[in-house]
Parts: structure tokens; C-alpha cells; sequence
């Protein structure tokens, strides 16, 4: 089994290391954070719920800094840091719950870590971008939007209907 050192990379020995965490720099984790953010900054956004929030939580360090907090850790940047690694591995919602809840038990009590991954996506929902459903052919000759289409129940190149139809519903 590949041990993992501090710095973050694992491997039975120095040779076949691999770098297995992300390793940004502080800079680069302030310019990407300042960014997101700053594209929220129209009149408009900032009347979205939650942005206050994480701006609190981008300013906040993790738990109370006379107990060893380092500023560059605020709520923010770890939420930020584990949603990526759960990301990058294939963690599962449930699994993520339990990693959480145990890194909230080797911190200081008074932290601010998110108790579970809904409360962790919420966090940085402001941040992330609207999604648009399109229907689409079945056998993948046109996409229902568009004048031309979206107003359409079958697809006029194949003749394939737009919605599933359930045989056993009447």
C-alpha cells in the first residue's frame, strides 16, 4: 500500500512518487477566489442568496486562531479544497459526509467546517453556474432548442418522438 507524506505524495519508495494532493499556492488559490467572486459583484447578484455568506466565509478562518489556525485557511478555501478532492477521487456523498464529520472531530470544536456535503455545496452554490436542460433526439440528430426545434414532438430527420413513452401508463 503507497504511503502518503506530508508533502503529498505516495509511493512505496522516492522513486515512483506521485503527487496525489493539490498543491496550489495561496496566490493562486486568492486569484481564482477574488475572481469568482468579483463575478458576482453586478447589483443584481448581490441580492442572490447566500453571497453574504460566502464572503463571510472567505474572510473567516476555520476555527479561532489562538487555538493554531493559520489565516490562509478560511471556510471557504477548505470547503473549496475538499469538495475538489472529493471531486478528483470518486468520493461518494456518504463517504464525504463521514471524512467530514471526522476531520470536525480532530478540530477544534468551535470550527466552521460544513457538518455535511449538502451543507458544503451550499455554501458555494453562489459560485456556481445555472444549468439549462435540452432535450435531444434519441438517436442524436438534433437538439430541441432553437426556434426551429424547440417547439417540436418529434425529431423531423429519424421521426423518433421527443418524450419517452411509458407503455404501461394510459
Amino acid at each position: 500500500m503507497p504511503n502518503v507524506t506530508a508533502s503529498g505524495f505516495a509511493g512505496r519508495n522516492d522513486d515512483d512518487r506521485t503527487h496525489v494532493l493539490p498543491n496550489d499556492t495561496a496566490t493562486e488559490d486568492f486569484e481564482l477566489l477574488e475572481a469568482m467572486l468579483h463575478r458576482h459583484t453586478e447589483p443584481s447578484m448581490l441580492l442572490m442568496k447566500g453571497i453574504e455568506a460566502l464572503k463571510k466565509a472567505a474572510k473567516e478562518p476555520m476555527h479561532d486562531e489562538s487555538k493554531g489556525c493559520s489565516k490562509e485557511f478560511t471556510t471557504l478555501r477548505s470547503v473549496l479544497k475538499l469538495l475538489i478532492a472529493k471531486a478528483r477521487y470518486g468520493l461518494s456523498d456518504v463517504g464525504f459526509d463521514t471524512f467530514l464529520r471526522i476531520i470536525r472531530d480532530m478540530l477544534p470544536k468551535e470550527n466552521k467546517l460544513p457538518a455535511n456535503t449538502y451543507h458544503a455545496k451550499k455554501l458555494i452554490s453562489p459560485l456556481t453556474m445555472g444549468v439549462e436542460k435540452i432535450h435531444a433526439c434519441r438517436n442524436y440528430c438534433i437538439l430541441y432548442r432553437d426556434d426551429e426545434y424547440k417547439d417540436l414532438d418529434r425529431c423531423p430527420k429519424c421521426g423518433a418522438s421527443r418524450y419517452k413513452i411509458n407503455k404501461d401508463f394510459r
